[in-house]
């Protein structure tokens, strides 16, 4: 059944002609009403071969909303979780029929680590038992990773000690939480038995440190990467080749720091990719990686956070970097709804990101962009997969836009 919304429906053009290779146009769909929310740093859409996953939280509510064709055409939204207290931060995840959605639900001071599964594309009907797995540090970042029917959970405890949970049976039971260490702004990626974790420590350091798995997350090798200035960290995984990917931020040089290594142990030296710069975000398609972030290019003596995308096409030895938004008119990064976010799939490759009046997409093939930004409204919170975006409109509307 196709999906017809109540809010509106609008066709979003760009004037100059594009390649074959390049988005031309968006249709852009409001999924919900006022007072939705998304989580900072994407995860939402995700995609799958030609099916597309978008969700939301609104109060103590989760929806899923599927989509075949590629993400042209949207099914009935999917009420997954109805409950008490707020829902929010959700991530989603996906591995061929199974789909996977991680929140955090609040109910006065305490708040619940929630998931749930589907084992049917994300229709009505087939998603399980949401499971309660305890509670956890409210403000910290919670994080997802899939691969078949292995799924691994990174979160911080209530004490800010980071944590894993894995599942080997597509969600149906996890694992007692692995420690790793203090401290927040957690990622994790994982790959069959390989499972990486990353997160800035505990205050008195602010350094990165990465956790290592070669045993499916049932123990972990963790080591001191970035020494003790270091923020905002990154990962990705080319799992045909097991190539990990991290950079972060140095803030005494405000430059963006890249590293590479197959077992998370061995690292080769760190590479200064931009200055002054902040937000990384990294996508590794094979043959090409890359990495998003904001450079700040000051305009008449102040601050403009500009969006670039950097690419290598070497494996990691060389990157080149592309302007995407010229002057975006933001002087300042507030938390992470601004971040820019790429995404590939070994040929294609998409990036979001922001000006001061909303949201953008930039599109190419094989590492190489092709054409010029869609506009797609006002708002923040943009993350794309595929031929979707899924952005958060001004009061709260989350709204999902399928490109071609």
């Amino acid at each position: 059944m196709k999906f017809i919304p109540a809010a509106f429906t609008l066709i979003l053009a760009f004037a100059a002609p594009l390649s074959a290779q390049a988005f031309s146009r968006c249709t852009s769909t409001a999924l919900s009403g006022p007072g939705g929310e998304l989580a900072d740093e994407g995860s939402n859409p995700v995609a799958f071969g030609a099916r597309v996953y978008a969700g939301f939280t609104q109060g103590g509510n989760v929806t899923v909303v599927p989509a075949a064709d590629f993400g042209s055409t949207l099914s009935a939204p999917v009420a997954i979780y109805t409950g008490n207290g707020v829902a929010g931060g959700l991530r989603l995840g996906v591995s061929h029929q199974n789909v996977y959605a991680l929140w955090k639900s609040r109910d006065g001071k305490h708040t619940e680590l929630m998931f749930d599964a589907s084992h049917g594309y994300g229709e009505a009907g087939t998603w399980d038992t949401p499971l309660d797995l305890g509670p956890i540090r409210g403000q910290a970042l919670t994080q997802l990773s899939a691969d078949g029917r292995n799924v691994h959970l990174a979160f911080a405890m209530p004490d800010g000690t980071v944590s894993v949970r894995n599942s080997t049976d597509a969600g149906g039971d996890f694992s007692a939480p692995v420690p790793l260490g203090l401290g927040d702004e957690v990622v994790i990626v994982s790959h069959g038995q390989d499972v990486y974790a990353a997160w800035s420590t505990h205050p008195s350091q602010q350094g990165i440190a990465l956790a290592a798995s070669h045993d499916g997350g049932a123990s972990f090798s963790i080591n001191d990467v970035s020494g003790r200035d270091g923020h905002e960290s990154t990962l990705a995984l080319d799992p045909a080749t097991g190539r990990l990917s991290l950079a972060w931020v140095v803030f005494a040089t405000h430059s963006g720091s890249y590293v590479q290594s197959e077992d998370g142990i061995s690292w080769t030296p760190p590479m200064t990719i931009d200055t002054p710069a902040r937000q990384f975000t990294l996508a590794d398609g094979g043959k090409d990686i890359y990495i998003a972030y904001f450079k700040d290019i000051p305009i008449d003596g102040r601050k403009d956070w500009q969006a670039y995308v950097t690419v290598s096409s070497d494996g990691g030895a060389t990157f080149s970097p592309h302007s995407l938004s010229g002057a975006s008119g933001i002087a300042r990064i507030v938390a992470d709804g601004l971040r820019p976010i790429p995404w590939s799939d070994g040929q294609r490759f998409t990036v979001t990101g922001l000006k001061s009046d909303g949201v953008y997409v930039w599109s190419g093939r094989n590492g190489s962009l092709a054409g010029d930004a869609l506009y797609l409204g006002a708002g923040n919170k943009a993350s794309p997969a595929g031929n979707a975006v899924v952005w958060l409109a001004p009061g709260g509307v989350v709204t999902y836009a399928y490109c071609q």
